[in-house]
């Protein structure tokens, strides 16, 4: 098979590529489809990913199988065996095969209209966020207090981008989370974006290529009282979920772009953090690399991400104001 980079199809005309040329990001990458006549696929990427093996997904008669096929791979070489009824080929298990609601909407009690969101799929290629905003949702229709208030969970925000198999931008090649201060270049998210505008508190899912462990990042800048809220949020979480971790990289240019969601939130006097996820388990991350270990730590991290959310929102902003010392670690 000849190699070319990746934007540019290295596959037969049989394959379908879904990534993201614009950014030419590819943790996201997926193709669908695969050769009858090879078992091998022959690839060379953008660059070298740091999220360790390829996927792929197999149709079966109770669904799709993920599961991490043998492969060889030097740099952003790639080769990899290709089974029978293979459907895609990822970095990480995505959502494939099940249907992808708009969002989930649990009212609270009587006289209670406080609003929490958790979102995901900002970037369509951070499936390991979006699967994981899922399990929330489908907890939530059960677990979520009524006495919390409101409960919207939205998992797959950049459903265009997803459409389009990118892994950042949407239809218009923007990326949402540096459009959040500029209504014109939301265009979908208009609505959206008044609703979160008036939420007590937002949780952004987002899924880091680099990360070990999963870890919370704060807005930047974080007015005094928006963070000591969302470090009352990483306390509550923190209790929950003790394998989370540090950022593996130092805050850089541009998180405080007015652009990115908790950013622009905090300037609506909104309390939100992002959660970023690992993209893919790796050697001594404490997250398992079993299809089986994958879907317990989602539910686990589900349950935890739910029960946080809600305990923050029963408590008023001013019942953590002595947790600032956490707001060093976001």
């Amino acid at each position: 098979m000849r190699r070319q980079p990746s934007d540019r199809r290295p596959f037969p005309a049989n394959l379908i590529v879904r990534g993201d040329p614009v950014s030419r990001a590819c943790y996201g990458w997926c193709a669908r489809g695969w050769n009858e006549r090879r078992r091998m696929l022959d690839l060379v990427l953008p660059g070298p990913l740091p999220t360790g093996p390829l996927w792929t997904a197999r149709a079966t008669e109770a669904g799709i199988c993920w599961e991490v096929p043998r492969q060889w791979n030097k740099g952003r070489h790639f080769c990899i065996e290709l089974k029978p009824r293979v459907v895609a080929v990822a970095t990480g298990p995505r959502p494939l095969g099940r249907e992808m609601p708009d969002h989930i909407e649990i009212e609270g009690a009587p006289g209670c209209q406080q609003l929490s969101v958790v979102i995901a799929g900002q970037h369509p290629g951070e499936g390991t966020a979006i699967a994981l905003a899922l399990e929330v949702a489908r907890l939530a229709v059960d677990a979520w207090p009524r006495g919390a208030g409101r409960l919207l969970v939205v998992p797959l925000v950049n459903r265009c981008g997803w459409d389009c198999g990118f892994t950042r931008e949407t239809r218009d090649g923007r990326d949402p989370n540096r459009s959040w201060h500029d209504p014109s270049r939301l265009r979908d998210l208009a609505a959206l974006r008044d609703k979160l505008a008036r939420a007590a508190f937002v949780l952004d899912v987002h899924g880091d290529e680099f990360a070990l462990r999963p870890y919370l990042v704060g807005p930047t800048p974080a007015p005094r009282g928006i963070a000591a809220y969302v470090a009352g949020f990483a306390d509550a979480l923190g209790q929950r979920v003790p394998a989370l971790g540090a950022r593996p990289r130092p805050p850089g240019a541009g998180e405080d772009d007015p652009g990115i969601l908790t950013n622009w939130l905090a300037t609506q006097g909104v309390p939100g953090a992002m959660l970023e996820l690992p993209m893919r388990a790796r050697r001594g991350a404490g997250f398992g690399s079993s299809l089986l270990g994958v879907r317990r730590q989602t539910l686990d991290l589900a349950r935890a991400v739910l029960s946080s959310v809600a305990a923050v929102a029963h408590l008023p902003a001013g019942k953590w104001a002595t947790a600032g010392g956490v707001v060093a670690t976001l």
